[in-house]
Protein backbone atom coordinates (compact mmCIF):
# COMPACT_ATOMS: atom_id res chain seq x y z
CA UNK A 1 0.00 0.00 0.00
CA UNK A 2 1.09 3.33 -0.58
CA UNK A 3 2.58 5.94 2.21
CA UNK A 4 0.37 8.31 3.38
CA UNK A 5 2.55 11.47 2.00
CA UNK A 6 1.99 9.49 -1.24
CA UNK A 7 -1.68 9.50 -0.97
CA UNK A 8 -2.04 12.87 0.23
CA UNK A 9 0.27 14.11 -2.79
CA UNK A 10 -2.01 12.20 -5.06
CA UNK A 11 -4.83 13.97 -3.52
CA UNK A 12 -3.11 17.82 -3.65
CA UNK A 13 -2.06 17.27 -7.14
CA UNK A 14 -6.41 16.23 -8.42
CA UNK A 15 -6.88 19.38 -6.07
CA UNK A 16 -9.48 17.14 -3.93
CA UNK A 17 -10.15 17.24 -0.27
CA UNK A 18 -8.84 14.61 2.01
CA UNK A 19 -9.11 13.93 5.98
CA UNK A 20 -8.33 11.50 8.28
CA UNK A 21 -8.95 10.10 11.82
CA UNK A 22 -7.27 9.70 14.98
CA UNK A 23 -8.01 7.25 17.55
CA UNK A 24 -6.43 6.81 20.86
CA UNK A 25 -5.43 3.03 22.40
CA UNK A 26 -7.96 1.53 23.91
CA UNK A 27 -7.58 0.30 27.53
CA UNK A 28 -9.51 -3.02 27.60
CA UNK A 29 -10.31 -5.87 25.03
CA UNK A 30 -13.92 -4.92 24.98
CA UNK A 31 -12.69 -1.59 24.47
CA UNK A 32 -10.53 -2.56 22.10
CA UNK A 33 -13.12 -5.07 20.10
CA UNK A 34 -15.73 -1.48 20.20
CA UNK A 35 -12.98 0.79 18.37
CA UNK A 36 -12.52 -2.33 15.53
CA UNK A 37 -16.11 -2.45 15.22
CA UNK A 38 -16.21 1.47 14.54
CA UNK A 39 -13.44 1.74 12.12
CA UNK A 40 -15.83 -0.69 10.29
CA UNK A 41 -18.36 1.88 10.69
CA UNK A 42 -16.08 4.93 10.30
CA UNK A 43 -14.23 3.34 6.92
CA UNK A 44 -17.30 4.05 4.90
CA UNK A 45 -16.45 7.53 5.07
CA UNK A 46 -13.32 7.16 2.94
CA UNK A 47 -10.64 8.79 5.31
CA UNK A 48 -7.63 9.40 4.03
CA UNK A 49 -5.50 7.87 6.85
CA UNK A 50 -5.91 7.35 10.33
CA UNK A 51 -3.62 7.73 13.00
CA UNK A 52 -3.40 5.76 16.23
CA UNK A 53 -1.93 7.68 19.40
CA UNK A 54 1.54 6.26 21.56
CA UNK A 55 0.81 6.21 25.46
CA UNK A 56 3.70 7.36 27.50
CA UNK A 57 6.98 5.75 27.63
CA UNK A 58 5.18 2.87 25.50
CA UNK A 59 2.47 2.45 27.93
CA UNK A 60 0.31 1.16 25.35
CA UNK A 61 2.82 -0.16 22.70
CA UNK A 62 1.38 -3.53 22.10
CA UNK A 63 -2.16 -2.50 21.79
CA UNK A 64 -1.91 0.77 19.84
CA UNK A 65 0.80 -2.03 17.64
CA UNK A 66 -2.42 -4.45 17.64
CA UNK A 67 -4.87 -1.85 16.74
CA UNK A 68 -2.84 0.02 13.76
CA UNK A 69 -1.83 -3.51 12.52
CA UNK A 70 -5.88 -3.96 12.37
CA UNK A 71 -7.24 -1.28 10.17
CA UNK A 72 -4.20 -1.01 7.98
CA UNK A 73 -3.51 -4.99 7.60
CA UNK A 74 -7.32 -6.25 7.62
CA UNK A 75 -9.72 -2.99 7.46
CA UNK A 76 -7.09 -1.87 4.40
CA UNK A 77 -6.90 1.27 6.17
CA UNK A 78 -3.55 3.37 5.60
CA UNK A 79 -2.54 3.88 9.26
CA UNK A 80 0.07 6.19 10.81
CA UNK A 81 1.51 5.26 14.58
CA UNK A 82 2.79 7.80 17.12
CA UNK A 83 6.07 7.51 18.49
CA UNK A 84 7.64 9.44 21.16
CA UNK A 85 10.63 9.73 23.25
CA UNK A 86 9.13 9.58 26.44
CA UNK A 87 10.73 6.77 28.67
CA UNK A 88 12.30 5.61 26.06
CA UNK A 89 16.12 4.86 24.83
CA UNK A 90 18.20 4.53 21.68
CA UNK A 91 17.63 0.36 22.30
CA UNK A 92 13.79 0.31 22.90
CA UNK A 93 13.38 2.84 19.89
CA UNK A 94 15.30 0.35 17.19
CA UNK A 95 13.20 -2.34 18.77
CA UNK A 96 10.30 -0.69 18.39
CA UNK A 97 10.44 0.74 14.98
CA UNK A 98 12.21 -3.15 13.52
CA UNK A 99 8.79 -4.67 15.06
CA UNK A 100 7.15 -1.52 13.12
CA UNK A 101 8.56 -2.35 9.99
CA UNK A 102 7.95 -6.14 10.47
CA UNK A 103 4.22 -5.68 10.38
CA UNK A 104 4.42 -4.11 6.94
CA UNK A 105 3.53 -0.59 8.54
CA UNK A 106 5.26 2.83 7.21
CA UNK A 107 3.89 5.66 9.22
CA UNK A 108 5.03 7.39 11.97
CA UNK A 109 4.07 10.60 13.63
CA UNK A 110 7.22 11.72 15.38
CA UNK A 111 6.42 13.74 19.04
CA UNK A 112 8.68 14.41 21.80
CA UNK A 113 5.77 13.52 23.92
CA UNK A 114 4.23 14.47 27.46
CA UNK A 115 6.20 13.68 30.90
CA UNK A 116 4.86 10.84 32.02
CA UNK A 117 2.15 9.93 34.49
CA UNK A 118 2.78 11.50 37.79
CA UNK A 119 5.35 14.45 36.30
CA UNK A 120 4.89 17.70 35.63
CA UNK A 121 8.00 18.16 33.29
CA UNK A 122 9.68 15.93 30.56
CA UNK A 123 13.12 14.92 31.30
CA UNK A 124 14.41 12.75 28.68
CA UNK A 125 15.70 8.96 29.71
CA UNK A 126 18.39 8.89 26.61
CA UNK A 127 20.40 12.44 25.84
CA UNK A 128 19.84 11.48 22.48
CA UNK A 129 16.08 12.33 22.50
CA UNK A 130 15.27 15.32 24.25
CA UNK A 131 13.39 16.29 21.46
CA UNK A 132 10.69 15.04 17.97
CA UNK A 133 14.05 16.33 16.13
CA UNK A 134 16.34 13.71 17.58
CA UNK A 135 13.58 11.24 16.51
CA UNK A 136 13.27 12.24 13.06
CA UNK A 137 17.18 12.08 12.63
CA UNK A 138 17.50 8.35 14.06
CA UNK A 139 14.41 7.13 11.85
CA UNK A 140 16.20 8.60 8.59
CA UNK A 141 19.82 7.62 9.54
CA UNK A 142 18.52 3.88 10.25
CA UNK A 143 15.37 3.56 8.21
CA UNK A 144 16.50 5.91 5.06
CA UNK A 145 13.10 7.00 4.12
CA UNK A 146 10.79 3.60 3.98
CA UNK A 147 9.41 5.74 6.80
CA UNK A 148 6.35 8.50 5.96
CA UNK A 149 7.05 10.83 9.24
CA UNK A 150 4.86 13.27 10.35
CA UNK A 151 5.08 15.52 12.91
CA UNK A 152 3.16 17.93 14.99
CA UNK A 153 2.35 21.93 14.33
CA UNK A 154 1.41 24.31 17.20
CA UNK A 155 -0.72 27.03 15.33
CA UNK A 156 -0.52 28.87 19.11
CA UNK A 157 3.27 27.29 19.66
CA UNK A 158 4.12 24.79 22.11
CA UNK A 159 2.89 24.44 25.81
CA UNK A 160 6.78 24.82 26.57
CA UNK A 161 8.07 26.96 23.82
CA UNK A 162 9.87 30.63 24.65
CA UNK A 163 7.99 32.14 22.04
CA UNK A 164 5.99 31.49 18.94
CA UNK A 165 8.73 32.70 16.26
CA UNK A 166 11.47 30.16 18.50
CA UNK A 167 8.54 27.44 17.87
CA UNK A 168 8.21 27.62 14.40
CA UNK A 169 11.98 27.36 13.92
CA UNK A 170 11.83 24.32 15.86
CA UNK A 171 9.41 22.89 13.48
CA UNK A 172 11.56 24.28 10.41
CA UNK A 173 14.68 22.05 11.98
CA UNK A 174 12.22 19.05 12.04
CA UNK A 175 10.99 19.23 8.25
CA UNK A 176 15.03 19.66 7.22
CA UNK A 177 15.90 16.99 9.29
CA UNK A 178 14.02 14.74 7.30
CA UNK A 179 9.52 15.00 8.18
CA UNK A 180 7.25 14.88 5.32
CA UNK A 181 4.11 16.77 6.72
CA UNK A 182 3.03 18.37 9.35
CA UNK A 183 -0.05 17.69 11.71
CA UNK A 184 -1.30 20.49 13.54
CA UNK A 185 -2.59 20.49 17.26
CA UNK A 186 -6.21 21.55 18.01
CA UNK A 187 -7.22 25.25 16.74
CA UNK A 188 -10.60 27.00 17.19
CA UNK A 189 -9.32 30.07 15.10
CA UNK A 190 -9.54 29.43 11.75
CA UNK A 191 -7.82 32.94 11.05
CA UNK A 192 -4.87 31.93 13.75
CA UNK A 193 -4.47 28.51 11.49
CA UNK A 194 -4.29 30.50 8.06
CA UNK A 195 -1.37 32.91 9.54
CA UNK A 196 0.46 29.77 10.91
CA UNK A 197 0.68 28.41 7.40
CA UNK A 198 1.26 31.59 5.96
CA UNK A 199 4.21 31.72 8.70
CA UNK A 200 5.58 28.60 7.43
CA UNK A 201 5.62 28.96 4.35
CA UNK A 202 7.67 32.28 4.74
CA UNK A 203 10.27 30.62 6.61
CA UNK A 204 10.22 27.86 3.78
CA UNK A 205 8.18 25.04 5.09
CA UNK A 206 6.58 23.41 1.87
CA UNK A 207 5.16 20.15 3.08
CA UNK A 208 1.61 19.82 3.49
CA UNK A 209 0.16 21.24 6.53
CA UNK A 210 -3.11 19.57 8.22
CA UNK A 211 -4.93 21.62 10.51
CA UNK A 212 -6.39 19.25 13.82
CA UNK A 213 -10.43 19.92 14.26
CA UNK A 214 -11.16 18.59 17.96
CA UNK A 215 -15.24 17.10 18.06
CA UNK A 216 -15.46 17.67 21.29
CA UNK A 217 -18.41 16.53 23.45
CA UNK A 218 -18.84 18.11 26.60
CA UNK A 219 -17.77 21.59 28.60
CA UNK A 220 -15.21 20.01 31.01
CA UNK A 221 -13.55 18.27 28.58
CA UNK A 222 -12.76 20.77 25.92
CA UNK A 223 -11.65 23.32 28.64
CA UNK A 224 -9.63 20.35 29.97
CA UNK A 225 -7.94 19.73 26.66
CA UNK A 226 -7.23 23.38 26.00
CA UNK A 227 -5.49 23.84 29.27
CA UNK A 228 -3.37 20.97 28.76
CA UNK A 229 -2.43 21.76 25.40
CA UNK A 230 -1.89 25.97 25.80
CA UNK A 231 -4.96 26.40 23.55
CA UNK A 232 -6.98 29.46 24.04
CA UNK A 233 -10.57 28.93 23.43
CA UNK A 234 -11.84 32.12 21.42
CA UNK A 235 -14.33 34.90 23.92
CA UNK A 236 -16.99 34.52 21.07
CA UNK A 237 -17.01 30.45 21.66
CA UNK A 238 -16.71 29.93 25.05
CA UNK A 239 -19.86 32.72 25.42
CA UNK A 240 -22.02 29.71 23.46
CA UNK A 241 -20.45 27.01 25.40
CA UNK A 242 -21.26 28.62 28.66
CA UNK A 243 -25.05 28.76 27.52
CA UNK A 244 -25.72 24.99 26.73
CA UNK A 245 -22.47 23.78 28.88
CA UNK A 246 -24.87 21.67 30.60
CA UNK A 247 -26.21 20.09 27.71
CA UNK A 248 -23.87 17.46 26.44
CA UNK A 249 -25.87 17.05 22.88
CA UNK A 250 -25.68 20.98 22.50
CA UNK A 251 -22.10 20.70 22.38
CA UNK A 252 -21.67 18.43 20.40
CA UNK A 253 -23.33 19.73 17.55
CA UNK A 254 -21.62 22.78 18.39
CA UNK A 255 -18.28 21.34 17.88
CA UNK A 256 -19.49 19.79 14.70
CA UNK A 257 -20.58 23.64 13.71
CA UNK A 258 -17.04 24.67 14.38
CA UNK A 259 -15.43 21.75 12.28
CA UNK A 260 -17.65 22.58 9.52
CA UNK A 261 -16.67 26.38 9.81
CA UNK A 262 -12.71 25.53 9.67
CA UNK A 263 -13.05 23.35 6.47
CA UNK A 264 -14.98 25.71 5.00
CA UNK A 265 -12.70 28.52 5.44
CA UNK A 266 -9.61 26.75 5.15
CA UNK A 267 -10.86 25.45 1.63
CA UNK A 268 -11.57 29.03 0.28
CA UNK A 269 -7.85 29.46 0.70
CA UNK A 270 -7.19 26.67 -0.98
CA UNK A 271 -6.23 23.99 1.87
CA UNK A 272 -7.61 20.71 1.01
CA UNK A 273 -6.27 18.22 4.31
CA UNK A 274 -8.06 18.05 7.88
CA UNK A 275 -7.69 16.00 10.60
CA UNK A 276 -10.26 15.16 13.13
CA UNK A 277 -9.58 14.01 16.57
CA UNK A 278 -13.02 11.92 16.62
CA UNK A 279 -11.91 10.76 20.88
CA UNK A 280 -12.84 7.35 19.13
CA UNK A 281 -16.28 8.05 18.44
CA UNK A 282 -18.21 8.32 15.17
CA UNK A 283 -21.72 10.08 15.49
CA UNK A 284 -19.59 13.52 15.19
CA UNK A 285 -17.23 13.47 12.33
CA UNK A 286 -20.10 10.99 10.68
CA UNK A 287 -22.52 14.62 10.95
CA UNK A 288 -19.68 16.78 9.73
CA UNK A 289 -18.58 15.18 6.94
CA UNK A 290 -22.62 14.68 5.45
CA UNK A 291 -22.82 18.51 6.10
CA UNK A 292 -19.80 19.22 3.95
CA UNK A 293 -20.94 17.49 1.52
CA UNK A 294 -18.49 14.75 0.96
CA UNK A 295 -19.41 10.95 -0.28
CA UNK A 296 -20.25 7.91 2.31
CA UNK A 297 -19.44 4.84 0.51
CA UNK A 298 -20.74 1.54 1.40
CA UNK A 299 -17.79 -0.75 1.86
CA UNK A 300 -18.27 -4.38 2.97
CA UNK A 301 -16.94 -5.60 6.53
CA UNK A 302 -15.87 -8.97 8.71
CA UNK A 303 -16.20 -9.73 11.54
CA UNK A 304 -13.13 -8.69 13.26
CA UNK A 305 -10.41 -11.00 14.58
CA UNK A 306 -7.29 -10.43 16.56
CA UNK A 307 -4.32 -10.44 14.08
CA UNK A 308 -0.73 -11.69 13.41
CA UNK A 309 1.97 -9.82 12.70
CA UNK A 310 2.76 -9.70 8.73
CA UNK A 311 5.47 -12.44 7.24
CA UNK A 312 6.00 -13.22 3.46
CA UNK A 313 5.38 -16.88 3.00
CA UNK A 314 5.56 -19.40 0.03
CA UNK A 315 2.10 -21.41 0.12
CA UNK A 316 1.11 -23.94 -2.63
CA UNK A 317 -2.49 -24.81 -3.38
CA UNK A 318 -2.34 -27.90 -5.99
CA UNK A 319 0.20 -26.36 -8.94
CA UNK A 320 0.12 -22.91 -7.99
CA UNK A 321 2.63 -21.38 -6.07
CA UNK A 322 1.56 -18.22 -4.13
CA UNK A 323 4.93 -15.81 -2.20
CA UNK A 324 3.32 -12.25 -0.93
CA UNK A 325 3.10 -11.04 2.56
CA UNK A 326 0.46 -12.69 4.86
CA UNK A 327 -1.92 -9.80 5.82
CA UNK A 328 -3.35 -11.33 8.73
CA UNK A 329 -4.38 -14.19 10.14
CA UNK A 330 -8.45 -14.47 10.54
CA UNK A 331 -7.73 -16.48 13.32
CA UNK A 332 -10.92 -18.88 14.92
CA UNK A 333 -13.57 -17.21 16.64
CA UNK A 334 -11.91 -19.13 19.81
CA UNK A 335 -9.17 -16.88 19.89
CA UNK A 336 -10.97 -13.94 19.79
CA UNK A 337 -12.85 -15.52 22.96
CA UNK A 338 -9.35 -16.05 24.28
CA UNK A 339 -7.96 -12.98 23.86
CA UNK A 340 -11.19 -10.58 24.17
CA UNK A 341 -12.15 -10.80 27.81
CA UNK A 342 -16.31 -10.29 27.72
CA UNK A 343 -17.53 -8.65 31.02
CA UNK A 344 -20.46 -11.48 31.09
CA UNK A 345 -17.70 -14.33 29.81
CA UNK A 346 -16.32 -13.33 33.58
CA UNK A 347 -19.79 -14.11 35.16
CA UNK A 348 -19.74 -17.55 35.97
CA UNK A 349 -23.53 -17.45 37.14
CA UNK A 350 -24.17 -16.33 33.37
CA UNK A 351 -21.86 -18.94 31.63
CA UNK A 352 -23.58 -21.62 33.59
CA UNK A 353 -27.29 -20.31 32.27
CA UNK A 354 -25.73 -20.76 28.66
CA UNK A 355 -24.25 -23.79 29.12
CA UNK A 356 -25.90 -25.51 31.43
CA UNK A 357 -26.23 -25.69 35.52
CA UNK A 358 -24.65 -29.57 35.31
CA UNK A 359 -22.63 -31.78 32.62
CA UNK A 360 -23.02 -35.31 32.78
CA UNK A 361 -20.92 -35.91 29.33
CA UNK A 362 -20.83 -35.92 25.97
CA UNK A 363 -24.42 -36.14 25.61
CA UNK A 364 -24.68 -32.46 27.19
CA UNK A 365 -21.90 -31.17 25.17
CA UNK A 366 -24.32 -32.01 22.18
CA UNK A 367 -27.01 -29.90 23.28
CA UNK A 368 -24.61 -26.96 23.79
CA UNK A 369 -23.21 -27.05 20.11
CA UNK A 370 -26.54 -28.10 18.94
CA UNK A 371 -28.34 -24.99 20.59
CA UNK A 372 -25.65 -22.54 19.87
CA UNK A 373 -25.54 -23.46 15.73
CA UNK A 374 -29.71 -23.85 16.18
CA UNK A 375 -29.80 -20.01 17.52
CA UNK A 376 -30.68 -20.88 20.56
CA UNK A 377 -28.27 -19.73 22.60
CA UNK A 378 -25.39 -17.08 21.29
CA UNK A 379 -21.50 -17.91 23.19
CA UNK A 380 -19.50 -21.07 23.49
CA UNK A 381 -16.44 -20.87 25.24
CA UNK A 382 -14.89 -20.89 22.15
CA UNK A 383 -16.68 -18.17 20.49
CA UNK A 384 -18.46 -14.62 22.28
CA UNK A 385 -20.08 -13.96 18.93
CA UNK A 386 -23.33 -15.36 17.18
CA UNK A 387 -23.24 -17.63 14.17
CA UNK A 388 -21.92 -15.41 11.76
CA UNK A 389 -23.68 -14.80 8.52
CA UNK A 390 -21.36 -16.57 6.32
CA UNK A 391 -22.52 -19.45 7.65
CA UNK A 392 -26.29 -19.79 7.36
CA UNK A 393 -26.66 -21.74 5.08
CA UNK A 394 -24.35 -24.64 7.00
CA UNK A 395 -26.20 -23.85 10.42
CA UNK A 396 -28.54 -27.01 10.22
CA UNK A 397 -25.71 -29.23 9.48
CA UNK A 398 -23.82 -28.21 11.80
CA UNK A 399 -26.12 -28.31 14.73
CA UNK A 400 -26.48 -32.10 13.00
CA UNK A 401 -22.77 -32.94 13.03
CA UNK A 402 -23.16 -31.43 16.65
CA UNK A 403 -25.70 -34.22 17.57
CA UNK A 404 -23.66 -36.86 16.43
CA UNK A 405 -20.41 -35.66 18.75
CA UNK A 406 -18.75 -33.67 15.90
CA UNK A 407 -18.30 -29.86 17.66
CA UNK A 408 -17.30 -27.46 15.44
CA UNK A 409 -15.96 -24.48 16.53
CA UNK A 410 -14.85 -22.87 13.59
CA UNK A 411 -16.42 -22.81 10.02
CA UNK A 412 -15.78 -20.98 6.64
CA UNK A 413 -17.01 -21.54 3.33
CA UNK A 414 -15.10 -21.78 0.02
CA UNK A 415 -15.38 -18.37 -1.98
CA UNK A 416 -14.34 -18.28 -5.86
CA UNK A 417 -13.11 -14.81 -6.66
CA UNK A 418 -16.03 -12.44 -4.89
CA UNK A 419 -15.98 -8.87 -5.13
CA UNK A 420 -13.90 -7.43 -2.44
CA UNK A 421 -16.88 -5.21 -1.45
CA UNK A 422 -19.46 -7.86 -0.87
CA UNK A 423 -21.54 -6.85 2.31
CA UNK A 424 -21.08 -10.59 3.55
CA UNK A 425 -16.96 -12.37 2.01
CA UNK A 426 -15.89 -9.10 1.32
CA UNK A 427 -12.58 -7.62 2.82
CA UNK A 428 -9.09 -5.58 1.71
CA UNK A 429 -11.21 -2.34 0.06
CA UNK A 430 -12.91 -2.15 -3.13
CA UNK A 431 -11.93 -3.01 -6.77
CA UNK A 432 -10.57 -6.68 -5.53
CA UNK A 433 -11.46 -10.17 -5.59
CA UNK A 434 -11.49 -12.74 -2.89
CA UNK A 435 -11.30 -16.30 -2.56
CA UNK A 436 -10.83 -18.83 0.11
CA UNK A 437 -10.98 -22.62 0.84
CA UNK A 438 -14.00 -24.50 3.19
CA UNK A 439 -12.26 -25.15 6.38
CA UNK A 440 -13.70 -26.88 9.57
CA UNK A 441 -12.33 -27.37 12.41
CA UNK A 442 -13.72 -29.37 15.27
CA UNK A 443 -13.30 -31.69 18.71
CA UNK A 444 -14.29 -35.35 18.29
CA UNK A 445 -14.02 -38.29 20.06
CA UNK A 446 -11.07 -40.08 19.90
CA UNK A 447 -12.95 -43.51 19.05
CA UNK A 448 -14.49 -41.80 16.10
CA UNK A 449 -11.30 -40.60 14.36
CA UNK A 450 -9.19 -43.33 13.25
CA UNK A 451 -12.38 -44.72 10.84
CA UNK A 452 -13.00 -41.13 9.55
CA UNK A 453 -9.10 -40.81 8.93
CA UNK A 454 -9.23 -44.30 7.23
CA UNK A 455 -12.04 -43.20 4.66
CA UNK A 456 -10.84 -39.77 4.37
CA UNK A 457 -9.59 -39.16 0.50
CA UNK A 458 -6.44 -37.12 0.28
CA UNK A 459 -8.08 -35.35 -2.79
CA UNK A 460 -11.31 -34.78 -1.26
CA UNK A 461 -10.11 -32.95 2.28
CA UNK A 462 -6.52 -31.58 3.94
CA UNK A 463 -6.05 -32.83 7.30
CA UNK A 464 -4.34 -31.29 10.63
CA UNK A 465 -5.19 -33.17 13.65
CA UNK A 466 -3.80 -32.96 17.40
CA UNK A 467 -5.35 -34.96 20.59
CA UNK A 468 -4.01 -34.91 24.36
CA UNK A 469 -2.80 -37.65 26.27
CA UNK A 470 -1.56 -36.64 29.84
CA UNK A 471 -1.28 -33.07 29.11
CA UNK A 472 1.42 -33.92 26.10
CA UNK A 473 0.09 -32.45 22.56
CA UNK A 474 0.51 -35.47 19.86
CA UNK A 475 0.46 -34.37 15.83
CA UNK A 476 -1.59 -37.21 14.53
CA UNK A 477 -1.70 -36.20 11.29
CA UNK A 478 1.34 -32.94 9.72
CA UNK A 479 0.67 -31.76 6.41
CA UNK A 480 4.27 -30.87 4.67
CA UNK A 481 3.12 -27.35 3.20
CA UNK A 482 1.86 -24.01 3.98
CA UNK A 483 -1.49 -23.73 2.47
CA UNK A 484 -3.41 -20.63 1.40
CA UNK A 485 -6.82 -20.63 2.78
CA UNK A 486 -7.78 -16.97 1.86
CA UNK A 487 -6.17 -14.49 -0.47
CA UNK A 488 -7.31 -11.92 -3.18
CA UNK A 489 -6.31 -9.46 -6.04
CA UNK A 490 -6.14 -6.20 -6.75
CA UNK A 491 -5.24 -5.68 -10.09
CA UNK A 492 -1.26 -6.82 -9.92
CA UNK A 493 -1.48 -7.01 -6.61
CA UNK A 494 -1.73 -10.12 -4.28
CA UNK A 495 -2.64 -10.24 -0.99
CA UNK A 496 -2.33 -13.92 1.04
CA UNK A 497 -5.06 -13.34 3.86
CA UNK A 498 -4.56 -16.58 5.84
CA UNK A 499 -2.66 -19.42 5.73
CA UNK A 500 -2.52 -23.18 7.20
CA UNK A 501 0.19 -25.48 8.13
CA UNK A 502 1.46 -27.57 11.39
CA UNK A 503 2.88 -24.97 13.62
CA UNK A 504 -0.13 -22.94 13.34
CA UNK A 505 -2.65 -25.68 13.65
CA UNK A 506 -0.44 -26.57 16.28
CA UNK A 507 -0.71 -22.87 18.45
CA UNK A 508 -4.71 -23.09 17.86
CA UNK A 509 -5.04 -26.81 18.95
CA UNK A 510 -3.20 -25.64 22.41
CA UNK A 511 -5.50 -22.47 22.63
CA UNK A 512 -8.77 -24.57 21.34
CA UNK A 513 -8.21 -27.88 24.21
CA UNK A 514 -7.06 -25.16 26.93
CA UNK A 515 -10.80 -23.23 26.75
CA UNK A 516 -12.17 -26.44 27.57
CA UNK A 517 -11.08 -25.94 31.33
CA UNK A 518 -10.70 -21.92 31.39
CA UNK A 519 -14.00 -21.30 29.58
CA UNK A 520 -15.95 -24.48 30.77
CA UNK A 521 -14.75 -26.23 33.20
CA UNK A 522 -13.72 -23.66 35.73
CA UNK A 523 -17.37 -22.59 36.04
CA UNK A 524 -17.97 -25.60 38.57
CA UNK A 525 -16.55 -26.47 42.12
CA UNK A 526 -13.31 -28.10 42.12
CA UNK A 527 -13.89 -31.94 42.15
CA UNK A 528 -17.94 -31.45 41.53
CA UNK A 529 -18.75 -34.35 38.86
CA UNK A 530 -19.46 -31.53 35.92
CA UNK A 531 -16.03 -30.25 36.47
CA UNK A 532 -14.57 -33.97 36.32
CA UNK A 533 -16.76 -34.96 32.92
CA UNK A 534 -15.49 -31.51 31.17
CA UNK A 535 -11.82 -32.50 31.87
CA UNK A 536 -12.60 -36.46 31.04
CA UNK A 537 -14.07 -35.60 27.74
CA UNK A 538 -11.06 -32.80 27.30
CA UNK A 539 -8.80 -35.76 27.49
CA UNK A 540 -10.64 -38.00 25.32
CA UNK A 541 -11.33 -35.68 21.89
CA UNK A 542 -8.76 -34.86 19.02
CA UNK A 543 -8.93 -31.39 17.56
CA UNK A 544 -9.42 -32.06 13.66
CA UNK A 545 -8.52 -28.87 10.99
CA UNK A 546 -10.53 -29.81 7.31
CA UNK A 547 -10.04 -27.86 4.65
CA UNK A 548 -11.10 -28.45 0.91
CA UNK A 549 -8.43 -28.92 -1.90
CA UNK A 550 -9.90 -25.95 -3.91
CA UNK A 551 -12.27 -22.79 -3.53
CA UNK A 552 -15.01 -24.67 -5.21
CA UNK A 553 -15.04 -26.94 -2.96
CA UNK A 554 -17.83 -25.68 -0.38
CA UNK A 555 -18.58 -26.36 3.01
CA UNK A 556 -21.27 -28.33 2.60
CA UNK A 557 -19.21 -30.85 0.72
CA UNK A 558 -16.72 -31.06 4.43
CA UNK A 559 -19.59 -31.90 6.26
CA UNK A 560 -21.00 -34.62 3.91
CA UNK A 561 -17.33 -36.49 4.27
CA UNK A 562 -18.02 -35.87 7.78
CA UNK A 563 -21.27 -37.36 8.45
CA UNK A 564 -20.75 -40.13 6.20
CA UNK A 565 -18.49 -41.55 9.56
CA UNK A 566 -20.59 -40.79 12.46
Amino acid sequence: MPKVIDIIRQRLAAQQPFYSFEFFPPKTDEQTQAVYNRMDSLKQLCPCYCDVTFGAGGSTTARSLQVVETFQNYHGMETMLHLTCTNMNEESISRLLEEVKSRHLQNILALRGDPPEGQTHFVATDARFQYAVDLVRFIREKHGDYFNIAVAGYPEKHLEAASYEEDLKHLKEKIDAGADMIVTQMCFSPPVFEKFVNDCRALGIQCPIIPGILLFGNYAGVHRMATLSGVAIPEKMEERLLQIKDDNAAVSAYAVDLAVEMVQYCMARGMLGFHFYVLNLEKAVKTTLTRLGWPIINQASRTLPFLEPGQTFQAALGEARFEMPLLNALVPAYRMAAARGDPEFRKQVDRRTIWGAAVAGPADVNGVFGAYYEGKIHRLPWSEDPVPRTLASCRADLADLAKHGVWAVHAQNGLVQVPSTDPIHGWGGPDGLVSQLAGLEFFMPKAKFAPFMAAVNPAAALVHAVHISEGTFTNVTTGAEVIPTAWGQWGEEKRLATVMDAPRFNAAAIEAFALWLSKWATLYAEGSSSRQALEAIQQDVVFVSMLAPQPQTTLTSLIAILKLHY
